[in-house]
């Protein structure tokens, strides 16, 4: 983004890379969680497969049971992180590759309509009464106005758009970091849960019930999605 820094203010270009960063961080920590959730369902199909030797069909169905147990409450956790956390995060990169493309867009139409004011201002110094002249004169007017038009399209979607931008998407990365939190905290307590039942019942038969993991309600996130992807930045309608 630097190469068009005199477009934004430093600050916010800052902000922006921060943010970027903070988002590409907490999508790499999801990425791994879902990493680590597969090695949890490997350890413990491996565990039930070495139950199966003891030959207790009790032992065994419990164990079933608790893996089953697991791996629904992994898979409802897997499909959090990436509903509500991947995905959206991956739209918001794209949206920072998009900010840096119309950057780059308006510095070059910049400099289109200024290199065309100076072989505009030639031509009225030279024009005179000169009918051939003139039409140039006319035609240069029109390609004038048209790069200056395109230029100012593209800035006037920075300078609307950004400030939007900065406010919702701190918005967003809080409202992430709260749903992670949420669902890896709903997640590590089933799985606690549920081992220390088929633990307990391994070790001495008492047999404790298992429960399923909730959902995170995710309304507040796509609220602000929604608002992001309303904008002209976003939705790549500045032509």
């Amino acid at each position: 983004m630097s190469r068009a820094a005199n477009l934004l203010p430093e600050e916010h270009l800052k902000t922006l890379k921060r943010l970027r960063a903070q988002n590409r961080q907490i999508t790499s920590n999801s990425e791994l969680e879902i990493e680590n959730c597969r090695a949890l369902n490997k350890i413990m199909s491996n565990i039930v497969s070495i139950c199966a030797l003891n030959k207790n069909e009790a032992k065994i169905q419990n164990m079933k049971s608790a893996f089953e147990a697991i791996t629904t409450a992994t898979k409802e956790y897997n499909g959090i992180l990436r509903e509500c956390v991947i995905e959206p995060n991956t739209m918001i990169d794209h949206l920072y590759k998009k900010i840096e493309n119309t950057m780059a867009r308006c510095e070059y139409h910049e400099q289109v309509y200024n290199e065309k004011k100076i072989k505009h201002d030639r031509l009225v110094a030279k024009a005179g009464n000169n009918r051939q002249k003139q039409i140039k004169l006319h035609q240069s007017n029109q390609d004038l106005q048209d790069a200056r038009d395109m230029y100012m399209r593209l800035r006037k979607c920075l300078d609307e758009d950004i400030p939007v931008l900065l406010n919702l998407l701190p918005q967003g990365l809080a409202l992430t970091s709260d749903i992670i939190d949420s669902a890896r905290h709903e997640h590590h307590s089933s799985v606690e849960r549920i081992t220390k039942s088929a633990s307990r019942f391994a070790l001495d038969g008492t047999d404790i019930g298992l429960t399923p993991t909730g959902l995170v309600d995710s309304e507040a996130t796509n609220a602000i999605l929604s608002k992001i992807k309303s904008l002209k930045i976003v939705q790549n309608q500045v032509q």
